[in-house]
């Protein structure tokens, strides 16, 4: 068959309304809806779609920030300082230890507050300005967040009472601490310093668990202290009911005992 065979040459085809249904040559009318569906449908359907997978993410991180920030105030902790510290954090345990440097310390509190405060204002003045890039720069290296911590990690299935697990994290502690004084000097002296000698009592089930961080924490190279116990009130001679590690660097700690609840 050939061109003349249709019955529409090709100009005709192309300045023709209404071609020949009978033609295997592309109807244009229908080639014309289908680039409208691909280059208006298609896109609009996809920013739908994004903009509810957005919001649904948002609505999830907004409920699981209330979560959190109900689970620590059930500890007792002042609202106002939970806000502060959950700017700086979504980690319970960080923010649990900001709240605790807070509380000790009124003057970092303070500089906590106005420093907040006058970001607020600088946004509030770009904004005005015309100018949506905020410089959060300054903010975090004139907050002295805690860098370095002591953890103790205590085993929940021995029952043991308040004051035996107070006594045995003691243990723990100072032993962590007198062998961090002569392996290094230096980070004790930051955690002292600029830390407020942070520690931080979290909890494993058993043993097992126990022993697990502990290795893990001599393979990364941080000092621990497992405390074993003599026997003679509450558990059997040489129980493993503890460990402490560090004092050290927060994220090289985390890497540890990130994923642990607080005792």
């Amino acid at each position: 068959m050939g061109i003349g065979d249709w019955g529409l040459g090709i100009g005709d085809w192309a300045q023709s309304p209404i071609p020949n249904p009978q033609s295997p040559i592309p109807n244009p009318h229908k080639m014309r809806k289908l680039y409208f569906y691909i280059l208006f449908l298609i896109p609009l359907i996809f920013i739908y779609y994004f903009k509810k997978l957005f919001l649904m993410q948002a609505q999830n991180e907004n409920a699981s920030s209330d979560d959190l920030k109900k689970e620590i105030l059930e500890f007792g902790f002042e609202e106002d300082k939970v806000d502060l510290a959950m700017k700086l954090s979504n980690n319970k345990e960080e923010i649990c230890n900001l709240i605790v440097k807070m509380m000790e310390e009124p003057d970092f509190y303070l500089q906590m507050k106005n420093n907040f405060q006058i970001n607020a204002n600088q946004q509030n003045n770009n904004i005005n300005n015309g100018n949506l890039i905020t410089d959060f720069t300054n903010l975090f290296q004139n907050i002295n967040v805690q860098q370095y911590k002591m953890i103790i990690v205590v085993r929940k299935d021995l029952n043991m009472s308040v004051g035996k697990t107070s006594a045995q994290v003691a243990h723990a502690a100072l032993g962590a601490y007198k062998k961090s004084l002569s392996k290094n000097s230096d980070i004790v002296s930051n955690w002292e310093n600029m830390s407020g000698q942070a520690k931080i009592v979290l909890s494993v089930d058993n043993e097992k668990q126990l022993m697990e961080i502990k290795n893990k924490a001599d393979q990364a190279g941080l000092v621990t202290c497992l405390i074993h116990d003599a026997g003679r009130t509450e558990v059997a001679p040489n129980t493993a009911t503890c460990c402490a590690i560090g004092p050290d660097l927060v994220h090289k700690i985390d890497t540890i005992t990130g994923k642990l609840r607080l005792l």
